[in-house]
């Protein structure tokens, strides 16, 4: 492999993975970093390239790539903590950062803590060895802090020997520690169980529009005075009014709460479950529910998690000063706040210049705008990947707001032990380009995100494959309890070989659901007439989403990925799993790959997207097939390298759908091989679009002359790339127009085919009682009452009622439906 020269500053640190923190730009010793601040307000690294020699100073002090760097000397203990009473009502909670502050200050020390500017429009750190400067400290700011050149103010105390102690949120300890790359034993470092990290701008913005750029005295999130032990919002101002508001009837607070408005970095924050500090801070909601000591409660309550041996040795001090503490058993899954469910976030930092702040919050709310989609966006498969990447931009672009949850793989919801892999390149690429919500995801979980959503969508990939059997059902929504959402298809594909032949239960139930969509489409052009004849439903072809996105922007991937390769003159092989790297070796078409590849002199790349297939592992197999042909076998590479080893091969063999879409947009000479002679509507589909038909051949027609005539034979990508852009503006309006169409819900819609479908599993369960049936649906026609025979319809009759009730959209109407049918 040749290798280009490694990058070794924090340019390979992805955006969505820097906190902001500044210590690259003030460690750098040749002024090479600035500090932007990009239009959400946030502030990011950018390297001077004409400045910057490459010293690798910046890395090795970046807290993102060393994440090694957590308290790991000490068992976390838990504790409650309650300061005096004149201490409680001065603090956010129990006033444990008070007894920690006058312990240090009380030892002629130094703290460091977030404070609100004298306008109060911002918040930066600061350092006192002041008692009466304490006030500024206390109380939480849920407002980003400004930390300047505070690290070297502190390092320059500590190298004094004095004692210090600085608290922050977890990622500004963990920046600290990083910067100062030793621990000193005059350092106490204390963080908080942070919610998220609002920009200054955002604040600023909201302040000004607030209260009309009138000067500000005094602002409080947690003033006990006014709001009691919780958080809220106080704002006096200079003429002398005052703004009073608790929990989310702030709407700031409902943001804050609501996670609409903090960075991106903070969704996937690492420092979750992971402790930087001596001692974390928190405030102990849910006391009430475990403690003996109820009666001064309300006065406030600190959740106290000590994380080091030095901790441990500092609150064994200062526990005593304590009006009350007590030791309770600790998870760590305690450390954090959940990441809530997402909101349209990206619209409002999107459009922060332009509109007011209540009109944001107020759109990003809009459950109009919210699009749940049925994904295999996890699955370790580069094309579903990159699909739902794609259409995750689209839908995004077009100003609604894409949310792809985990759905356990392929299950009709989650099952009982099921997680997500987080080592996996599939989360990892997600993690990095989409603002998905990290969760444990539970059934619960998912039904809230249905709720938020006006439109919910079934993506691209063969999600409507026969081979799904049951799960088939689940992907057509059967699990929707009503009408009031807007369903949608958008490339759904049938598989290689989907049928819909004859009057069977699968044939009557995808009838049935696929009635109840609003609009549509797939993407293979030879299923298109069948489901208009067999279904009587508006069908629409579309291309992929891969194609939605310009080429452009697969290039940005490629190139903001930190590779450092530089692979020239080689032959991309990319075979999804070994197996049917076998079905090829038998065939002996890997022997005519690398009599082409000698002949052209050219190496192969081999690709396999898992070494795992059914279950078994193909690892030691794999290792002898690279032995026996010599070849150079790259299994399981991240998504952006196997984007540039399509794009920069000089040819691409396949037996994939997506890869062979990806030589169309990259423009890449492509042979792609059938290995079981299947006849794949979603590559006929492509053929016949494309003009492709030399190019996806049946692995029993191949020779090492079809090859060699395949490969080289020249493609017109001019035309390709007219095609690829005709078809794609017509699939993205397509997708538009079913995003931006209002809702319908018609009174009747649903009687006929409701009693259609009765009718059918009426018989299927060989129920023979026609004139009860004929009563059902003079019941519907006329709307009348039923008589006494309908109650003796059977349990499963009842059961199927209350299956078919979920779809009427009107609860009045649902009610009267299950009253007449039981």
């Amino acid at each position: 492999m040749q290798t280009s020269k490694l990058d070794n500053s924090v340019n390979i640190l992805f955006k969505n993975e820097c906190t902001g923190c500044s210590v690259c730009y003030i460690s750098c010793p040749h002024n090479a970093i600035n500090m932007i601040e990009t239009k959400e307000g946030f502030h990011y690294p950018v390297i001077n390239k004409e400045k910057c020699t490459n010293c690798g100073v910046c890395v090795k002090k970046c807290h993102s790539l060393n994440s090694d760097r957590i308290k790991k000397d000490f068992y976390q203990e838990k504790y409650d903590i309650r300061a005096n009473d004149e201490i409680r009502m001065k603090s956010a909670s129990g006033g444990m950062f008070t007894l920690l502050a006058d312990y240090v200050l009380d030892n002629n020390g130094y703290v460091c803590g977030a404070s609100f500017t004298d306008d109060y429009l911002g918040v930066h750190h600061i350092i006192i060895n002041d008692k009466k400067d304490l006030d500024k400290l206390r109380g939480s700011k849920y407002i980003e802090s400004d930390l300047g050149n505070i690290f070297n103010d502190i390092k320059k105390l500590l190298n004094e020997n004095k004692l210090v102690l600085f608290t922050g949120t977890p990622c500004q300890v963990a920046a600290l520690n990083s910067f100062l790359l030793r621990d000193y034993d005059n350092l106490i470092t204390a963080d908080l169980i942070c919610h998220g990290v609002p920009p200054q701008k955002i604040w600023k913005k909201y302040i000004k529009e607030k209260f009309n750029n009138e000067k500000i005295e005094y602002v409080s999130f947690r003033d006990k005075g006014k709001i009691g032990w919780g958080i809220g919002l106080y704002v006096k101002l200079k003429n002398g009014s005052e703004y009073i508001q608790k929990n989310k009837n702030d709407l700031y607070v409902k943001a804050y709460l609501e996670d609409n408005i903090y960075k991106s970095e903070c969704i996937h924050c690492k420092y979750r479950n992971n402790r930087v500090a001596d001692i974390t801070l928190a405030d102990f909601w849910g006391i009430r529910n475990i403690t003996e000591r109820k009666k001064d409660i309300n006065k406030g309550v600190s959740r106290v998690l000590v994380n080091s041996k030095k901790g441990k040795e500092i609150f064994d001090i200062i526990k005593d000063k304590a009006l009350y503490y007590k030791k309770y058993n600790h998870k760590p899954a305690e450390n954090s706040h959940s990441i809530g469910i997402l909101t349209n976030r990206e619209y409002l930092f999107d459009n922060l210049d332009n509109e007011p702040f209540d009109q944001l919050i107020e759109k990003i709310n809009d459950k109009k705008l919210n699009v749940f989609i049925d994904n295999v966006v996890y699955s370790e498969n580069y094309g579903s990947i990159l699909t739902y990447y794609a259409l995750y931009k689209i839908i995004h672009k077009m100003g609604y707001n894409p949310i792809l949850p985990w759905l356990g793989g392929l299950s009709n919801f989650l099952k009982e032990n099921s997680y997500i892999n987080e080592s996996s390149y599939s989360y990892k690429f997600i993690k990095k380009y989409m603002s998905i919500p990290y969760y444990k995801y539970t059934n619960d979980i998912v039904n809230k995100i249905i709720d938020m959503c006006d439109t919910i969508m079934i993506g691209s990939d063969q999600m409507w494959s026969p081979a799904m059997k049951d799960k088939l059902y689940f992907h057509l929504f059967n699990f929707l309890k009503e009408k009031s959402k807007k369903k949608i298809s958008y490339s759904t594909s049938m598989g290689p070989s989907f049928r819909f032949n004859g009057e069977n239960n699968i044939s009557t139930k995808f009838n049935f659901y696929i009635n109840q969509f609003d609009y549509v489409s797939i993407r293979e052009l030879k299923q298109v007439d069948s489901m208009k004849e067999r279904f009587n439903i508006s069908v629409t072809h579309v291309m992929d989403p891969v194609f939605l996105l310009k080429k452009e922007e697969y290039e940005y991937l490629i190139n903001n990925y930190n590779m450092n390769i530089d692979e020239k003159q080689f032959i991309f092989v990319y075979i999804r799993y070994f197996k049917e790297i076998e079905t090829l070796e038998s065939k002996g078409i890997i022997l005519c790959l690398i009599e082409f590849s000698k002949k052209n002199n050219k190496k192969i790349i081999f690709n396999i997207c898992s070494n795992i297939f059914s279950g078994i592992d193909y690892k030691d197999k794999i290792d002898a097939f690279a032995l026996k042909y010599k070849i150079d076998v790259r299994v399981a590479v991240n998504v952006e390298e196997w984007l540039y080893y399509i794009k920069n091969a000089d040819y691409v063999i396949s037996n994939s759908f997506h890869a062979t879409c990806f030589c169309l947009i990259f423009n890449k000479e492509f042979l792609t091989i059938l290995e079981k002679g299947v006849n794949d509507g979603r590559l006929e589909t492509l053929k016949t679009i494309f003009n492709i038909d030399g190019k996806v051949l049946a692995c029993k027609d191949i020779n090492y002359e079809i090859i060699e005539k395949g490969l080289l034979e020249k493609l017109n990508f001019d035309d390709i790339n007219n095609i690829i852009k005709e078809k794609s503006d017509f699939s993205y309006n397509w997708l538009k127009n079913a995003l931006d169409s209002e809702i319908t819900i018609k009174d009747n819609y649903y009687y006929d085919e409701l009693l259609k479908f009765l009718l059918e599993e009426n018989r299927r369960l060989e129920l023979s009682n026609m004139d009860i049936l004929d009563k059902l649906h003079n019941t519907i026609d006329n709307k009348i009452d039923i008589d006494n025979k309908i109650n003796s319809l059977n349990n499963k009759i009842n059961n199927l009622v209350d299956t078919l009730a979920w779809w009427i959209p009107f609860k009045k109407k649902r009610d009267e439906f299950r009253a007449k049918f039981k």
